[in-house]
């Protein structure tokens, strides 16, 4: 009797347990291709344990990539720059490309970072330069969504997938994308995304629904059948209701540090060896910088991607408390 009451329990929490329930993960002594084998044919783990280590929330810790990760992503791109996709299964495809323009968007958001940025600036342009890296060359984060994602697999579940770095995208998740489990991770995705009152607002007679489905309506059955597909995943969208369409929110999504002292720079200032010492050039005004001491108004700060230090006017700064 115990025994199954036990497997009652396991299988309930197996079947309704969490929305991001993952493949078993792999142990310290595990070689990097045992590791790889719980994505398939490709070997995200990197991705992986970096969104484990600065996803909080909801939002996500650039400052954190900046400082402690930036390395293993930039070897994590350079090995996806050197797969060839198409010898894939599809369910690797779409993983490998749902992982790749996420990491990419983190490493372009960490490269721009300013204190005001966001990824709309510039008329969107981050998503319309071809900074994705392929085996058969650069592409645009709108070519892999609009000429690659969305023809190739006809999914409109890659919507609540692909996060652009702004407060009204999907929330990006604290794990790697797997072939193993994701059909069920982006059911679950959709139905959390539809429930978020953050992001879309389900009332009696009408919904407010984010962009999105309005950008998107044709992968979802066009706007005439779009309330139907929705009411799939949320119970209290039905027949009849009227549909309006929130305003994006393209606010940042990055988190609050939690190590250290972040400091933004409220004007351009110069960067000095010392206090009094040479000059190592201009930072604009947002740049972001770790606070590594001070000393009679001046800041020692750590300039980004090195380890090296750098001295500026503390009087030109002011505390970033990230979100």
């Amino acid at each position: 009797m115990m025994w199954a009451w036990l497997l009652t329990v396991i299988l309930g929490l197996v079947h309704g347990g969490l929305w991001t329930l993952e493949p078993e993960r792999s142990g310290p002594q595990d070689t990097a291709q045992e590791k790889g084998t719980r994505f398939g044919k490709v070997d995200h783990s990197a991705w992986d344990e970096i969104l484990r280590a600065v996803v909080r929330d909801e939002r996500f810790d650039y400052l954190a990539l900046r400082s402690k990760h930036w390395s293993a992503l930039e070897e994590y791109l350079d090995r996806l720059a050197a797969i060839d996709p198409e010898p894939l299964d599809r369910k690797e495809r779409l993983a490998y490309y749902l992982n790749l323009y996420n990491s990419t968007m983190a490493h372009v958001i960490v490269k721009r970072l300013r204190s005001d940025y966001s990824t709309s600036e510039g008329e969107w342009g981050v998503f319309k330069e071809d900074l994705v890296r392929l085996k058969s060359g650069k592409v645009s984060l709108n070519h892999l969504e609009n000429e690659i994602l969305r023809p190739e697999f006809n999914e409109p579940r890659i919507h609540v997938a692909l996060v652009c770095g702004a407060l009204s995208c999907p929330p990006i998740l604290p794990r790697a994308y797997s072939p193993i489990d994701l059909d069920r991770v982006l059911e679950k995705n959709m139905t959390r995304f539809l429930a978020d009152p953050k992001r879309n607002r389900v009332g009696t007679d009408s919904i407010a629904i984010s962009q999105i489905f309005d950008w998107y309506a044709d992968d979802f059955g066009g706007k005439e059948e779009l309330i139907h597909y929705l009411a799939h995943y949320h119970p209290g969208i039905i027949d009849g209701q009227k549909i309006t369409f929130k305003q994006y929110d393209w606010t940042l999504n990055i988190a609050a540090p939690q190590e250290g002292r972040w400091v933004a720079l409220a004007e351009k200032a110069t960067l000095k060896t010392a206090r009094a010492g040479e000059r190592l050039g201009q930072a604009p005004s947002g740049a972001i910088f770790e606070v590594l001491g001070t000393e009679d108004g001046w800041l020692r700060v750590r300039r980004p991607f090195t380890d090296e230090p750098a001295w500026i006017p503390e009087a030109a700064t002011h505390d970033y408390p990230g979100r």
